[in-house]
């Protein structure tokens, strides 16, 4: 047009932007291309986006960090999530302690499986499948028993021998009498040639002081605790309803009590209710379960 000026000029815009345009030409027709900060209406800021865009065509791509029903926080985009009104599948590790003793490692969102190799064992053999699967009960003789008593049922059943509280009478190298139990592991530990042995001294000994006939039990990991007290902390692994709380582990190393004769009715016991746990999450994973998800 006649007259038009066409020098191209810096133009402050409504937005507050500088916008290099042709002299002429009216701040209304002009398209912001700065990019800027806003915030959106999901209270995010987004950076360095065009100032022109339509607010509602931006996706807000910024984590999530809600708290899920789980306790994790969400790791979701925002705009995945729909701001917040409805999230994506948990993606954290679960890391919850299953029954078997081992920690899931599935996904927090996922049934919890656990693919682990199966720790039960008896003296006859070591279960060669893995942990979700089911356990072949041992048909050998049961190897638990003493001079009083001896269980004449097979290895994978429930013993029908209770535990002896008699004193092993073995003598030790040392020349006195075995401070173990009858049938039970030697703990190979003269409390007469050795009163302050370090293992006396633990946290985890349940009885700082013991008395003159006060017996010691080992683990089959190797470690020493008083019978009274090591007898209370595996009944207290079982709640007022009878039920196992979870599988038994050494309050000193942490590992999985699998083969304590002592005990062994009651890691049986849970060991019969974890076989019961596999075949529910067999059912749902290979769905079965009209529950899965």
């Amino acid at each position: 047009d006649f007259g038009r000026c066409e020098v191209k000029i810096n133009k402050k815009l409504k937005c507050g932007h500088l916008q290099e345009a042709e002299c002429y030409k009216n701040i209304k027709v002009i398209t912001c291309t700065s990019k800027c900060e806003r915030k959106l209406p999901c209270d995010h800021i987004k950076k360095d986006y065009i100032c022109s865009q339509n607010i509602k065509d931006i996706k807000c791509t910024a984590i999530c960090n809600k708290k899920l029903p789980c306790g994790h926080l969400c790791q979701g985009l925002c705009y995945q999530c729909l701001q917040g009104t409805l999230h994506i599948r948990c993606s954290v590790k679960c890391g919850r302690t299953l029954p078997c003793g081992h920690i899931c490692k599935q996904k927090c969102s996922s049934l919890c499986f656990c693919n682990e190799n199966c720790p039960n064992k008896c003296p006859h053999s070591n279960c060669s499948k893995k942990c979700c699967e089911i356990c072949i009960d041992c048909k050998e003789n049961c190897t638990i028993g003493c001079v009083h008593s001896k269980c004449e049922k097979n290895c994978g059943e429930l013993c029908q021998r209770k535990p002896c509280d008699k004193r092993c009478d073995k003598l030790m190298k040392c020349g006195h009498q075995c401070y173990g139990l009858c049938g039970e592991r030697c703990p190979d530990v003269c409390r007469i040639c050795s009163p302050n042995l370090e293992c006396f001294q633990s946290d985890f000994f349940f009885k700082i002081e013991l008395d003159d006939n006060d017996l010691l039990y080992k683990t089959e990991c190797g470690h020493l605790f008083e019978v009274k007290g090591f007898d209370k902390y595996i009944e207290s692994k079982i709640n007022k309803n009878g039920q196992f709380i979870e599988m038994y582990n050494c309050p000193q190393c942490k590992r999985l009590l699998i083969w304590e004769p002592r005990y062994q009715n009651l890691i049986k016991n849970i060991i019969i209710d974890i076989q019961k746990t596999k075949i529910l999450s067999l059912d749902k994973n290979l769905g079965k379960d009209d529950n899965t998800y």
